[in-house]
């Protein structure tokens, strides 16, 4: 009998997801996965009432962006994660400029913070943040309820997220 293989497992969780939470919930699901060395498929199940496009957004990450190889995925992970934790102290009502300050603070220059728009894979009304990683990208999104962020391939403009 084979084990089953870690992707298998990553995707039930992003189902149980999905059903659970909505697909608002399978960001976090994606971002929890992104700790993994090798890049992950995502699946993503339209929720009725669904007018933000999350599932169609999810798919727009990788479009356009230059494909991360382990090593990369690895170290842009490690990242995440430390912006994950630097985050997590900012105030729930801080603005686009105050995390471009504590990011800035912790040592992460270049940062693209601001308002989310329609075309970011973020949800409407959160502030949406890239940041250089090395030869990758961390972008990611946070309101006063969540946020989550991903490993990515920088866009063709060589930027994490447009300006």
């Amino acid at each position: 009998m084979n084990p089953r293989p870690r992707g298998a497992l990553i995707a039930v969780a992003i189902v149980a997801s999905v059903l659970l939470c909505g697909c608002g919930g399978l960001w976090a699901a994606y971002a929890l996965s992104s700790d993994d060395p090798a890049p992950a498929e995502v699946a993503c199940a339209t929720q009725p009432g669904d007018t933000y496009g999350y599932c169609d957004r999810l798919d727009e990450i990788e479009v356009g962006r230059r494909a991360l190889n382990a090593e990369q995925w690895a170290a842009a992970s490690a990242v995440a994660r430390s912006i994950r934790e630097t985050l997590a102290g900012a105030p729930a009502d801080a603005r686009p400029n105050g995390i471009a300050r504590i990011l800035l603070d912790a040592g992460y220059s270049g940062a693209v913070v601001r308002k989310a728009r329609e075309n970011d894979p973020a949800p409407p009304g959160s502030i949406a943040y890239g940041v250089p990683a090395g030869a990758a990208c961390v972008i990611g999104y946070r309101t006063p309820d969540a946020s989550a962020n991903i490993p990515a391939g920088p866009l063709p403009t060589q930027t994490c997220l447009l300006p």
